[in-house]
């Protein structure tokens, strides 16, 4: 292993792809072939009404064979061949991507699911950028390319590039398409560079959310609806009244947080191996993020109560000081 570039592509990952050129190089022969073959058709809709937890082991205890012709059924039907991981953001990111996830960001992935609308506040150091391009990954590979959309928002230039080349390695290093109509979008001074955006099932994905500015903030409000999806991921700022503080206190908005303490280089919970970095050494990817050490040095600099440390907002620490 010397890069994510480099490592073999996952199970599902290669059948994957061969279903999906299987049937972008002769789509009439592929839909006559299968329009009769109603055991694997039946096959799949069970599958796809299992509890997303019994539908993985059910996968996993499939053939090769089995699982490609699913997944041929699939790109036939659904214009995808991951319609299997529609209902699970983390399974699409383990099984398929070959991410190796701990039990907090599983609940952030599968949250935008249950929940129109997700404010995840993470402290520093816990792969927010990641997460984010996990999302934007699953959201539009488990849709046809006309299905829906997928709008990331960034505030500023530096995480507009971080996360282009996020997005960027995860879709090639897993052949897993990441194109029109997703959109990757930094969001200017301008409150309507978002009003033109208009699709059914679009999600929005908000990086770096505690540093959106308020007319940033508008635009994204611009295009909610009822049938778009919003996540914002980003630490908490120190100072109150921010959009991203508005947003986790709102009732209908689903707030959740990653605290230091959360994180697997702290509580040492086994989460699989990196495939992510350039050390040909097997290694948990605890191991990138903020350890033990840098949390004191940080709560001797900033405090205990820091955003930084238990990702939380303003209002909360005023509330947990009264």
């Amino acid at each position: 292993m010397t890069s994510i570039s480099a490592t073999p592509l996952t199970r599902y990952a290669r059948l994957a792809d061969r279903a999906r050129s299987a049937v972008e190089d002769n789509v009439a022969a592929v839909v006559s072939e299968h329009a009769g073959r109603e055991a694997v058709a039946v096959q799949l809709e069970q599958l796809r009404g299992y509890p997303a937890a019994l539908r993985r082991t059910t996968l996993s205890a499939l053939g090769d064979y089995d699982v490609f012709e699913l997944m041929l059924m699939s790109q036939v039907r659904y214009g995808t061949p991951y319609a299997l991981w529609r209902d699970t953001p983390s399974g699409f990111a383990e099984d398929v991507l070959g991410e190796a996830l701990f039990a907090q960001q599983r609940a952030l992935l599968d949250a935008t699911v249950t929940s129109p609308r997700v404010a995840a506040a993470m402290c520093f150091g816990s792969g927010k950028s990641h997460q984010v391009a996990l999302l934007a990954l699953w959201h539009r590979a488990v849709r046809a390319k006309d299905e829906g959309m997928t709008v990331v928002v960034v505030p500023h230039k530096t995480s507009c590039e971080d996360l282009h080349q996020i997005l960027t390695m995860l879709s090639q290093a897993n052949k897993v398409p990441y194109d029109h109509p997703a959109v990757y979008l930094t969001v200017p001074n301008d409150w309507r560079v978002l009003a033109g955006i208009h699709s059914p099932d679009t999600m929005i994905v908000v990086s770096d959310a505690g540093n959106l500015r308020p007319v940033q903030g508008k635009a994204v409000e611009q295009i909610l609806s009822s049938s778009v999806r919003l996540v914002a991921v980003g630490t908490p700022n120190e100072e109150p009244g921010t959009w991203f503080e508005d947003l986790a206190q709102r009732s209908s908005t689903y707030a959740m947080r990653m605290s230091l303490l959360d994180l697997p280089s702290i509580t040492g919970e086994a989460c699989g191996q990196c495939r992510g970095c350039h050390d040909p050494r097997p290694h948990s990817p605890a191991l990138h993020m903020a350890d033990a050490q840098w949390a004191q040095r940080s709560i001797a600099l900033y405090g205990y109560d820091h955003p930084k440390i238990t990702a939380r907002f303003p209002f909360e620490t005023a509330r947990s000081e009264r």
